[in-house]
């Protein structure tokens, strides 16, 4: 692949960097589904303190550290925590995409579920004004998502030119956390950008 990247996923993420300018030198990432590790690649390359998580094996990123292991299961999500310490995270991304089983409401509501707990993780783990960007499905209802954003204060949806133009993906970027919104009533509001 181009630029030595392990998949054209990296071009996503790097057209989502040139919009919303999230990757910062110095910072520390947290990702999650990162197999087969391009978003890891462009994070290390951005000079990001990288921690990436996957259930599939992933050939090592020379400069992050990796843990082998489900999102839902404990010891590998504790393994993750002990990992980055006391030390919080800038930002948490995601590009988990579960296996499709092809039927539409039933795929969106396993990315839901997915999403809600990169959202826990995220809560445990971001610093006070980090960003979130994880990938969604365009027309789904985002309703539980956005009430789970509601600790952020700007929640938009973006599309990368390098996702395929018949392709439901979409990334929302949440940005501005706030650990202290986290009960607010007033919901999220989604802005496409």
């Amino acid at each position: 692949l181009a630029l030595g990247y392990r998949s054209r996923a990296a071009f996503k993420l790097v057209q989502l960097d040139q919009k919303l300018r999230f990757l910062r030198a110095g910072g520390r990432a947290l990702e999650l589904g990162a197999a087969p590790g391009s978003w890891t690649q462009v994070l290390v390359e951005r000079k990001l303190e990288t921690f990436a998580l996957d259930e599939l094996p992933m050939e090592p990123v020379p400069g992050a550290s990796f843990v082998q292991g489900s999102l839902i299961d404990a010891a590998a999500t504790a393994q993750l925590l002990l990992l980055l310490g006391d030390e919080p995270v800038d930002l948490v991304l995601s590009d988990i995409s579960p296996a499709r089983s092809g039927h539409r409401s039933l795929d969106s509501a396993r990315l839901t579920s997915l999403l809600l707990q990169v959202l826990y993780l995220a809560r445990r783990t971001l610093r006070p004004g980090g960003s979130v960007l994880m990938k969604a499905l365009q027309g789904e209802d985002h309703q539980q998502l956005l009430r789970a954003l509601r600790s952020f204060s700007s929640v938009s949806a973006h599309k990368p030119a390098a996702s395929r133009k018949e392709s439901a993906e979409l990334y929302l970027y949440a940005d501005r956390f706030d650990p202290a919104r986290f009960d607010a009533a007033a919901p999220a509001l989604l802005h496409l950008g």
